[in-house]
């Protein structure tokens, strides 16, 4: 067995580090390589930034004779010279070391413009103060829309971990603050992965004002003295109130009344961006809203979002008859639409994050396995 006996040559790992530019050929070429001089690839990890790509492998050396690790590094030097690629080796001892502490992922979105360098490291000394190990970070997004997302996979030690935790959580949150961007922290693992679907409110959610008032101001539909400009969400004579707003809709062309509608529609900044990003990873994505499911079909479309829900104006001969169709959605229905979605989808509560912005989404946050509170206009006096 020789002199490194059970601890010896059986442990040693070579780690080859490839990089240059970036080129569809590569990954295959080295692996073909690998396959070649009979390499057992442990890890393999590939990089890529603008038109250059790292590739770092991890391949076991266990073969008595010596003979094996020869091959695979002329193997690799041969490919790189043929791909034009830098390779770098070393060789390690294998040594199992169980990580201590726990992993959380904190992803970060900010305007372009305040994402800089000098903000990335203030997250940076923010995590070091609180102990904490960054493993990786991962670009989301690539300011196409002027945001621009990362993810920080973190790991934290055990001891006194809730307290470290929660202090780093707060100057995170400070620092998303100063940047005018978000923040969040979750633990890692199976249920953090697990996530499968976004569920967004749409007024002052994705959008950055009332659905019901554009719709509502676009066909020329006046407020009376007795009726607030807004229907408040959250009492008990919602629907009351919404059956009043749509009864002046009657006889009016919904084309035109839409196309106005439309035209005075704004996207809360970084929403466009957000959607993007989640389909990108794979999200399903949601609108359900209390506005006019017409905007929402709209938003749907736009935004390619899954699925739609929202208030339905029924029409007859391309006019609004002026009738509501009920239930009308209100906070109950929102969570009633949201468990119809589930079991669409096939999905859990825990599979389900939640995005709105006050009372009328209150039932629907409560009701998914994390929830983001938007708060923009009016208080959100409780998520419970």
């Amino acid at each position: 067995m020789g002199e490194y006996g059970e601890q010896g040559e059986r442990e040693r790992r070579l780690i080859a580090t490839i990089s240059g530019k970036r080129t569809s050929a590569g990954l295959p070429s080295v692996l073909e390589a690998l396959e070649k001089a009979k390499a057992a690839l442990v890890d393999i990890r590939q990089f890529i930034v603008q038109d250059e790509f790292t590739l770092t492998l991890v391949i076991e050396l266990s073969d008595e004779e010596g003979q094996r690790e020869t091959d695979i590094v002329k193997e690799l030097l041969l490919c790189a010279h043929a791909m034009k690629l830098f390779v770098e080796f070393d060789v390690v001892q294998n040594r199992v070391v169980s990580e201590p502490g726990q992993v959380f992922v904190i992803t970060m979105i900010s305007p372009v413009g305040t994402a800089s360098s000098a903000f990335l490291v203030d997250i940076c000394q923010v995590i070091a103060t609180y102990n904490g190990n960054i493993e990786t970070i991962t670009s989301l997004s690539r300011g196409s829309n002027g945001f621009i997302s990362y993810e920080f996979s973190v790991r934290l030690p055990e001891e006194d971990l809730f307290r470290q935790l929660e202090k780093m959580r707060e100057g995170l949150l400070l620092l998303g603050k100063r940047a005018r961007g978000d923040i969040a922290i979750q633990r890692s693992g199976l249920l953090q992965r697990a996530k499968r679907m976004v569920v967004f409110d749409l007024s002052y959610t994705l959008i950055s004002s009332d659905a019901n008032d554009i719709l509502f101001k676009s066909a020329g539909v006046e407020e009376s003295e007795e009726m607030p400009k807004r229907a408040k969400p959250d009492i008990s004579d919602y629907a009351e109130q919404l059956e009043q707003r749509v009864s002046r809709l009657k006889g009016l062309q919904v084309s035109q009344v839409l196309a106005k509608a439309l035209s005075e529609l704004s996207y809360t900044p970084g929403a466009i961006e957000v959607v993007r990003t989640l389909k990108r990873l794979g999200y399903k994505t949601a609108v359900i809203s209390r506005g006019p499911r017409l905007i929402a079909d709209a938003v749907k479309t736009t935004l390619g979002l899954d699925f739609a829900y929202g208030n339905e104006f029924l029409v007859e001969g391309e006019k609004f008859t002026g009738e509501l169709r009920t239930p009308a959605v209100d906070a109950r229905r929102k969570r009633d639409l949201l468990d119809m979605l589930l079991m669409h989808e096939k999905i859990t509560t825990e599979q389900v994050i939640a995005v709105g912005d006050g009372p009328v989404s209150s039932k629907m946050l409560s009701h998914a396995g994390l929830a983001v509170a938007f708060d923009q206009v009016r208080d959100t006096k409780s998520i419970g």
